[in-house]
């Protein structure tokens, strides 16, 4: 089995479960904008980003990556994010950022939230979703638990998610 991992990590989410799956599974990992041709010759490579508002982070780069990798390249997706990663969820991203060719395989971890790190304009884009949230007449139990993880923030990431990743990996 032979892969790499490319991951693209603001605050520091993105690389933990990065780093856990590398420690689990020997993977180098490295910044998404380092990997290389050579790269998309691989038995796989596995990519790992945040999301903000449906959109991954890096997704011209992913997108990329699909068309030109080899035939018998798999890319295996994990994103990470405030929501709860239920299938709706992850259907959700996928139909949002792929209208051709997917990924091979999609993971979603439940990241965190640093307010430390966010520029003014972050700020005011966090505060405008957490209005719309609050004011939407249907919000759900899951609108709710973001909610709460964008007013307090916080770091919500947890090792166990990765294993069903690690188990997939382990599969090629």
């Amino acid at each position: 089995m032979r892969g790499k991992a490319g991951i693209i990590s603001f605050s520091g989410f993105t690389r933990r479960y990065a780093e856990w799956i590398a420690e689990d599974t020997g993977l180098t990992i490295c910044d998404l904008k380092e990997i290389e041709k050579d790269d998309l010759k691989s038995d796989f490579l596995l990519i790992g980003v945040p999301i903000h508002s449906q959109e991954l982070c890096g997704i011209k780069k992913i997108r990329k990556i699909l068309r030109e990798k080899s035939s018998d390249t798999r890319i295996i997706l994990f994103a990470t994010g405030l929501r709860c990663g239920d299938e709706k969820v992850k259907e959700s991203i996928l139909k949002y950022n792929f209208r051709e060719q997917r990924p091979d395989a999609f993971f979603y971890f439940t990241g965190g939230l640093d307010q430390d790190r966010l520029t003014a304009n972050d700020k005011i884009l966090l505060k405008l979703q957490q209005i719309m949230i609050g004011r939407h007449p249907d919000r759900t139990e899951s609108d709710l638990e973001l909610l709460r993880k964008l007013r307090s923030g916080g770091d919500f990431t947890d090792r166990d998610e990765v294993q069903p990743l690690i188990d997939y990996l382990k599969l090629l």
